[in-house]
């Protein structure tokens, strides 16, 4: 159906809540610096261009609400992978259920929409 291409694949990691991003001045908490870090170094690059429009098909086995982490993802997708996230025309996201305080994890495939 779609050309995908898994990009980010990450077995353990502690997911943070999009409603710590900002601290009281409205800049970036060290907390979400620091996720969005770790997620661009996960990144692995196609070896062929994908152009839009878009199609991003996110696992999350996690016990956090299904959003939370949805923003930085697509952050770090935007420059590295695509354009510009406005250029997503669809978006999947699977959640499996985690334990409260365990690690989640994070499979993310992007490909071009036909």
């Amino acid at each position: 159906m779609y050309d995908m291409h898994k990009v980010i694949d990450i077995d353990r990691i502690k997911l943070r809540s999009v409603n710590k991003k900002y601290n009281r001045n409205f800049t970036l908490t060290a907390q979400y610096k620091v996720f969005k870090q770790i997620l661009f170094y996960e990144i692995k690059k196609p070896k062929v261009e994908i152009k839009p429009p878009y199609v991003v098909h996110i696992y999350l086995e996690t016990y956090l609400d299904i959003d939370n982490p949805l923003k930085p993802i697509l952050d770090v997708l935007e420059g590295s992978i695509i354009n510009n996230d406005r250029y997503i025309e669809k978006l999947i996201i699977d959640k499996i259920p985690g334990k409260k305080g365990r690690d989640s994890s994070i499979k993310v495939f992007v490909g071009t929409l036909c």
